[in-house]
């Protein structure tokens, strides 16, 4: 399966640990499946935290035995994902879920409610 990861960089929290939640979900179950996994950074300016994350997620995938690879994603994330999912043969997507109501149901943040509405793919939301 070719698996496109969304990380989305937190202007308050910077690259927390929570940002790299989709790639460890991806990471843990890939190990099974043999997937061919693409990291995008969205939200990230350049700057310290953009390269914190970046360096993190590239270190997570330098253990991955198969084809992995980090980019930056410029623009307007939505529709710039979009693009990507159009032009290179994505089976899934994997965004981070947003938040929790107190009755524990998903709230999508802004970007993971529009992938959801228009991704041609599969979306998994990870929280």
């Amino acid at each position: 399966m070719n698996v496109l990861v969304v990380l989305e960089l937190d202007p308050d929290t910077g690259a927390d640990d929570d940002a790299l939640a989709p790639l460890d979900w991806v990471l843990q179950r890939a190990r099974r499946a043999s997937d061919r996994i693409a990291v995008l950074l969205v939200g990230a300016a350049p700057g310290a935290p953009a390269e914190a994350l970046e360096e993190r997620a590239t270190r997570r995938l330098g253990s991955w035995p198969g084809i992995a690879h980090v980019r930056r994603l410029p623009g307007e994330p939505p529709r710039e994902i979009l693009r990507v999912l159009g032009h290179e043969p994505w089976d899934e997507l994997v965004v981070s879920g947003g938040t929790r109501t107190p009755a524990g149901k998903i709230r999508p943040g802004s970007l993971a409610e529009y992938l959801l509405l228009n991704a041609p793919v599969t979306l998994t939301l990870v929280r």
